[in-house]
């Protein structure tokens, strides 16, 4: 430090980050005792590609991945994590289901045959 040098000291902002597939990601404002679902719904709620299966809380404390149950309680900084839904190509699909029972019935064949 040189002399009339300043030190900037940020307050805490009592936040909860909502992100992913949410309809408003974002920062919400923290209030105590409440549980992913209240910060869910402030962010808008889910949007139409949301996997919420595997939606995860990520501790600001440990930075550990959980599974939320209904009563687990967001401290402040948490994260709350919703994935997207992985996009099913039926096309791709159906070329290797058809390409498997293929194979078999040529297994089958030789084996017939022999």
């Amino acid at each position: 430090l040189q002399d009339r040098d300043e030190i900037f000291i940020a307050t805490l902002s009592p936040t909860v980050n909502v992100t992913g597939q949410i309809i408003r990601p974002g920062l919400i404002r923290w209030v105590e005792g409440n549980n992913v679902k209240y910060y869910i719904d402030k962010a808008g709620g889910y949007s139409w590609n949301a996997r919420t299966a595997k939606l995860r809380l990520i501790k600001a404390n440990t930075g550990t991945w959980i599974k939320p149950r209904k009563k687990t309680v967001v401290e402040i900084g948490d994260t709350i994590f919703v994935p997207e839904k992985q996009e099913i190509h039926y096309w791709e699909l159906w070329k290797d289901i058809l390409l498997v029972f293929s194979q078999i019935a040529t297994i089958l064949l030789v084996v017939r045959s022999v």
